[in-house]
């Protein structure tokens, strides 16, 4: 796996569509997300409709509240992607065969 990079505040650093791992101020990790193709949420991790989202998790410095703004990020190499792909699928089926027991 690709190791941390810290980053800078000023934008997103990696091409729209790119799967990454992030890590915002307030600790927290998330893991395999797209870049450029995820929701604005709040701090306390509610989504924000686009029409009041002004802000960016990339950008520090545009008045958005910093907990969830990334401070680290580290992108997934294909054989990463795939294995968080199935390990998702994964956790899908066990949850469905729970459903259908």
């Amino acid at each position: 796996m690709s190791k941390w990079i810290k980053h800078n505040g000023k934008g997103r650093p990696v091409p729209a569509g790119t799967i990454i791992d992030v890590i915002r101020f307030n600790g927290s990790k998330v893991e395999n997300i797209t870049a450029g193709g995820g929701p604005t949420v709040d701090p306390q991790g509610n989504v924000v409709s686009p029409c009041r989202a002004r802000w960016s998790a990339w950008d520090h410095f545009d008045g958005g509240p910093m907990a969830v703004k990334y401070r680290a990020y580290r992108v997934r190499q294909k054989s990463d992607r795939f294995a968080a792909q199935m390990e998702a699928l994964r956790s899908f089926l066990t949850i469905r065969a729970e459903e259908l027991a």
